[in-house]
């Protein structure tokens, strides 16, 4: 599993030096959007493998953006929401899992996540899959 994060030029360098100053609680304040500051959000999974002896492979595609109309940013629909649909199946009492449940089991759940996919497309995000 390979997992990338776009950041700014220097954005590594900058939190190696508040990590090792201990002032990360500093920078806080600076990490809030300015007013009128929108933001995206871009998620791009590939899974790769096999199927009864065939390769096959499935591609989710996100592109969010800031929601002019309930001034949401798209971190909080694309996260909150998400985590709001998982507590409403849970509430509903569609998972019946004891234990710890790490999110891959509730994505091994067939009806959990075909529920988060529906709720996040009834909020208006939209999820591309293509399966080969």
């Amino acid at each position: 599993m390979i997992e990338k994060t776009l950041r700014y030029p220097g954005h590594i360098e900058l939190m190696k030096i508040f990590r090792e100053i201990g002032s990360a609680k500093l920078i806080f304040p600076f990490w809030l959007p300015e007013n009128g500051e929108k933001d995206f959000t871009i998620l791009d999974i590939l899974i790769e493998g096999e199927a009864n002896t065939k390769k096959c492979s499935h591609r989710y595609f996100i592109f969010d953006s800031f929601d002019e109309n309930t001034e949401t940013s798209s971190m909080a629909r694309t996260t909150g929401y998400t985590c709001s649909a998982v507590a409403r199946y849970f509430l509903e009492g569609k998972y019946d899992r004891k234990g710890i449940c790490p999110p891959e089991y509730l994505g091994e759940d067939d009806g959990c996540f075909n529920f988060v996919l529906s709720y996040l497309h009834e909020k208006g995000i939209t999820i591309n899959h293509t399966e080969k």
